[in-house]
């Protein structure tokens, strides 16, 4: 029940003599589609501005209800007045028709759309090349958005009088208007994800707002994976680190071999160092920054490291078991190994190490009686002299 939405007066069936019994509807069809306007030239910028106004305002109340009209063009627009505004401009007053293809967003499935004013995903184009089966797409709000904004740049630009431009050049044009439409894109890639952005201008897919959109509905790796392109742009692969190290993984040689974005990737997860580039590998600023991030870490620094002391306390004292990746002077080294086991030590050695820590309080233990046993031993040769020269 809305002023900009068709209202069914009656319904019921007619019977058709090849198919039976059929579904009958009786509305008040107003004057005529805009569809027609378009044809005839007449009133096309009227029909614009009431077509953002009026059929916006219908959308808004279709995906209130959870809807999703999914055939928004020209012909199913009905003008239902039309009157002369203060200023003596023509205005109109539109409603929206024919919800047969309409269905719930995010559940339904996309049953037919006219292909003229259908966003690709929703003819169910992917970057992959298309799917025949275009049932398999989901309704999604951001297909009917993308079909009134081409029908309003459409009935815009449209130039029947002198016929420079075909509708067909027309909704092209419309079409890559969108695809560098900042706003749009954002809403669209909030409901479509990384698949919008093969849709998208070069410009918008190297803008970092945007990437990061798609990156937020579903997540870092899906996304770089998806387009290579983003592989080699810092800007975003900065950006994309600070949310997940390990997307690290999926971008370009260069960029692992970057001691920037290296840094900032072992400073989220410190398993990032795994694909650093060897060179990074054996930097001791980055592996101790990874270390200290994560002690596991410690497996992927070069051999030197592991042989380093510093490195594998800072390890050790972020995850005792970090001691297992040390080489084998170090796995035997007291003050580690104690280090290892130390009360304070986030994560304890597990009890791989428990003979090792064992060794080591004994070790200290009989060290300790030694030094006892040597104190003894003076105090009685000095009892001994003092009494001798008595």
């Amino acid at each position: 029940n809305h002023p900009n939405i068709i209202k069914v007066l009656q319904h019921g069936h007619v019977l058709d003599r090849d198919h039976g019994r059929l579904p009958a509807y009786m509305m008040d069809l107003g004057r005529c589609s805009v569809a027609a306007l378009l044809e005839t030239g007449w009133h096309n910028k009227a029909a614009a501005e009431a077509a953002q106004r009026d059929v916006g305002w219908a959308l808004q109340h279709l995906h209130a209800a959870g809807l999703g009209h999914m055939d928004v063009k020209p012909g199913n627009w009905l003008v239902t007045n039309k009157f002369t505004a203060p200023d003596g401009e023509t205005q109109l007053q539109l409603r929206l028709i024919d919800a047969g293809g309409a269905g719930r967003l995010h559940k339904g499935h996309v049953k037919s759309c006219t292909a003229e004013y259908a966003h690709p995903m929703q003819r169910g184009v992917s970057r992959l090349g298309p799917n025949v089966n275009v049932r398999k797409v989901v309704i999604k709000a951001f297909f009917d958005w993308y079909a009134l904004r081409l029908s309003i740049f459409q009935l815009s630009n449209s130039d029947s009088d002198n016929g420079t431009a075909t509708d067909e050049q027309i909704l092209q044009k419309a079409s890559e208007t969108l695809a560098s439409d900042k706003e749009f894109v954002l809403q669209a890639v909030q409901e479509g994800g990384k698949e919008v952005l093969f849709f998208v201008s070069e410009t918008l897919l190297n803008d970092t707002e945007v990437v990061m959109e798609a990156i937020r509905q579903e997540g870092a790796k899906k996304v770089l994976f998806a387009y290579r392109a983003l592989q080699s742009n810092k800007q975003i692969v900065m950006e994309a680190v600070k949310h997940n190290g390990l997307v690290l993984s999926e971008v370009s040689k260069t960029l692992q071999n970057d001691k920037e974005v290296v840094m900032e990737a072992v400073r989220q997860k410190g398993l990032a160092l795994r694909y650093a580039s060897e060179k990074l590998r054996s930097d001791k600023q980055v592996v101790m920054e990874a270390v200290r991030q994560e002690g596991f870490a410690l497996r992927y620094a070069c051999d030197t490291f592991k042989n380093d002391k510093e490195i594998v306390m800072a390890a050790v004292r972020q995850h005792g078991c970090a001691l297992e990746c040390a080489c084998e002077a170090l796995q035997n080294d007291p003050e580690l190994v104690m280090e290892a086991h130390h009360p304070d030590c986030p994560k304890r050695a597990s009890k791989f190490y428990q003979g090792y820590i064992q060794g080591a309080k004994i070790a200290s233990q009989v060290a300790q009686g030694f030094k006892i046993v040597q104190s003894l031993a003076h105090r009685v040769d000095q009892w001994l002299i003092s009494s001798c020269n008595w």
